[in-house]
């Protein structure tokens, strides 16, 4: 399978179509429980005519991969990130979104990062570039609107500081209009809020709702398939982390610190568990993004064999997740 996608035609794309289709089919053969992890305002108004338990809703949520993996094609090979042009950027980014049944339905965090993921874009769109200050503002722009789906991606405007410490010289300025770009979507929505007033349901919904300190710490002892679930996030994780010098290699400069940014990515996501309130496995979709496509560099050095074998043990694992329930009885 893996064959289709070794490709520089981007117009192949469409394939990861088919590719969505597999992971999600047991969503419509087997529908589960489900409850989302706590959802900020934006992604609640969502919830209230989009309920996140009907089948229409997982259907936008494929749709949203879907349209992340096209997205990630396109960025990684603008930018020239990987050692070859091909899709697999886009096809492990869909393949880790998907990865377990908690990540096929509509989470805030799929919603989040729609704009995590135009924040990147505009992250690696500042280098060399004089004439980048509506980019800067727009990280901490997008960022900040990605949080008001899900609280904790406040976070991650550390990774937009961390974009521009690596890819330009410091300027407090530069700073300054990151903060500013992130208050914009606060003051906005605070503003229409306030014009209807409910100001203070605006603000309690956001804040007290989904801000909890350590609130990771007081969860329920997970059962025995969460934690075998959140093994297997990690070890990919251990995977990428652990080829950061032989993904960096044999790579121009520009490629060097655009591949650190996605690292410091995976990192400042560790950060995000400390304040969220109601977390449940589908957190872990904060890692997509960077995951995802770290893990299409390590594949793109694999040869053909070797990878396809790989690819097959991992969507093997993934279809026993989704079907366990099918498979054990």
């Amino acid at each position: 399978m893996l064959s289709l996608f070794r490709t520089n035609q981007l117009l192949n794309n469409f394939l990861l179509l088919f590719y969505v289709a597999i992971l999600y089919l047991h969503v419509f053969v087997m529908p589960q429980s489900w409850e989302p992890s706590q959802e900020g305002i934006l992604a609640h108004s969502v919830y209230q005519w989009l309920p996140w338990d009907s089948l229409t809703a997982d259907i936008v949520a494929a749709i949203l991969v879907l349209l992340q993996g096209i997205l990630i094609n396109f960025m990684i090979a603008d930018n020239r990130l990987n050692l070859e042009t091909n899709l697999f950027p886009g096809f492990f980014y869909v393949l880790v979104a998907s990865a377990l049944p908690e990540f096929t339905h509509l989470s805030p965090l799929h919603m989040a990062n729609t704009f995590y993921l135009l924040a990147v874009v505009n992250m690696f769109s500042i280098y060399n570039n004089n004439k980048s200050a509506g980019a800067i503002f727009n990280i901490g722009f997008l960022i900040s609107l990605g949080s008001l789906f899900y609280f904790s991606y406040l976070v991650l405007l550390l990774a937009g500081f961390s974009a521009l410490g690596i890819l330009r010289a410091f300027n407090l300025r530069e700073r300054l209009m990151v903060i500013v770009g992130a208050l914009v979507p606060y003051l906005l929505l605070g503003t229409y809020y306030f014009w209807h007033d409910q100001l203070g349901y605006f603000l309690s919904f956001q804040f007290n709702t989904g801000l909890q300190w350590f609130s990771v710490f007081s969860l329920s002892p997970l059962n025995p398939a969460a934690y075998f679930k959140l093994g297997f996030i990690t070890f990919l994780s251990l995977v990428t982390i652990v080829s950061n010098n032989q993904n960096i290699a044999r790579r121009v400069r520009e490629s060097q610190k655009k591949i650190s940014i996605l690292y410091w990515m995976l990192f400042l996501a560790v950060f995000t568990v400390l304040i969220q309130a109601g977390i449940n496995l589908d957190h872990l979709l904060v890692l997509a993004i960077p995951l995802g496509i770290l893990l299409s560099f390590n594949f793109t050095q694999l040869s053909n064999s070797w990878a396809e074998l790989l690819h097959f043990f991992l969507l093997l694992l993934i279809l026993f997740f989704q079907y366990q329930t099918l498979i054990l009885g």
